[in-house]
C-alpha cells in the first residue's frame, strides 16, 4: 500500500503544480491585456496631442503614461523567472522582444514631446510596441 500512496501523492502534487502554473499564466495574461489596453490609450492621447499641435490632451498624455507605468509594474511582477525549460524557448524570445520594445518607451515619449515624430511615425512606433 505504501507504494500506491507514494504515487497517489505524486499525482496530487502534479495536479497542484499544474493548477499553480495555470493560475500564474492567467495572471500574466491579465497583466499583458491590461498593459496593451493602457498602451493603446496612451497612443490615442498622443495622437490627439500631436494632431492638435500640442494644444489638447497634454494632461491626458501624462495621465496615460502614469497608467502605463503602473501596468508595467504589474506585468513585471507577473513574469515568471527566466529559467530554461523544455518547450519554453519561443515564450522566452517573445518576452525578450516585448521587454526590449518596452525599454524604448521612455525614448519614444521624449521624441514625441520634442516633436521629432510626425503623427504617422509616432503611431507606427506605438503600434510596434503594442504589437510586440
Amino acid at each position: 500500500m505504501g507504494n500506491a500512496m507514494t504515487w497517489l501523492q505524486a499525482s496530487r502534487d502534479s495536479d497542484i503544480a499544474s493548477l499553480q502554473r495555470l493560475l500564474e499564466t492567467g495572471e500574466l495574461i491579465t497583466a499583458i491585456s491590461e498593459l496593451v489596453h493602457r498602451l493603446q490609450r496612451e497612443r490615442g492621447a498622443n495622437n490627439l496631442w500631436i494632431c492638435s499641435n500640442g494644444a489638447l490632451f497634454s494632461a491626458e498624455r501624462h495621465a496615460r503614461q502614469q497608467e502605463v507605468s503602473a501596468s508595467l509594474q504589474h506585468f513585471y511582477r507577473a513574469l515568471p523567472p527566466a529559467v530554461a525549460q523544455p518547450g519554453f524557448s519561443r515564450f522566452c524570445n517573445l518576452i525578450a522582444s516585448a521587454l526590449q520594445a518596452l525599454d524604448g518607451l521612455p525614448a519614444l515619449r521624449e521624441q514625441i514631446s520634442q516633436r521629432e515624430h510626425d503623427q504617422a511615425a509616432a503611431m507606427s512606433a506605438f503600434n510596434q510596441v503594442i504589437r510586440t
